[in-house]
């Protein structure tokens, strides 16, 4: 293998447009399961249990989904 193949890897456009990409998705990823703890935390304090177990249901297909 010749360093040709690798050289355009260590670009600091091709590092830059990469962190682009990767730091808006690791955000969403970060936070879709953050959306459903809060979800939980302030469902929780309500008076029936089929509330939080509504919440547990729909943070689950949420993060399935996204």
């Amino acid at each position: 293998m010749t360093n040709s193949i690798f050289s355009p890897l260590s670009n600091p456009q091709v590092h830059r447009q990469v962190l682009s990409l990767a730091i808006p998705m690791v955000l969403s990823n970060i936070t879709v399961p953050l959306l459903g703890l809060v979800d939980a935390a302030v469902i929780g304090h309500l008076d029936h249990a089929w509330y939080l177990g509504g919440v547990a249901l729909g943070s689950t297909m949420i993060s399935v989904t996204f």
